[in-house]
């Protein structure tokens, strides 16, 4: 598996895990704007999109982050569940709500996720990605 940032190779295939668009310089008027030239390469096959919207607008946001909910319906909808992952990045996660909230934020609040979409991303495909 290879980080954007750079790593090693997952059984010789190259995988890019992005982790890090900085929302904050989309957020305009109470919504995220995210150009179109950012799109592009995370359709590319070998990228998936780790979701880490705790860690990255925490700060910014209160628990359960009711403004970030289009855009995780716009990732969805771009992406497709096959190409996103839920992550925590435990302990960080900490700085700005419980670890089990950092998961209920996105299986409580996430209604348009259908139950087989919701196990692939909060599991199912890094467990495929990894040849489980």
């Amino acid at each position: 598996m290879q980080h954007l940032a750079g790593g090693s190779a997952l059984s010789g295939s190259s995988v890019d895990l992005h982790t890090r668009i900085p929302l904050y310089r989309f957020w305009q008027d109470g919504a995220i704007d995210i150009p179109d030239e950012i799109w592009g390469p995370l359709m590319a096959p070998n990228v998936f999109s780790e979701m880490l919207i705790p860690i990255l607008m925490g700060g910014e946001w209160d628990y359960p982050y009711h403004e970030v909910r289009g855009l995780i319906r716009e990732y969805h909808h771009r992406m497709g569940p096959t190409k996103l992952i839920w992550g925590s990045d435990i302990s960080n996660v900490e700085c700005h709500c419980t670890y089990p909230q950092s998961l209920t934020d996105l299986r409580d609040y996430c209604a348009f996720i259908n139950s087989r979409e919701m196990n692939m991303i909060c599991g199912g495909n890094i467990a495929a990605l990894f040849g489980n």
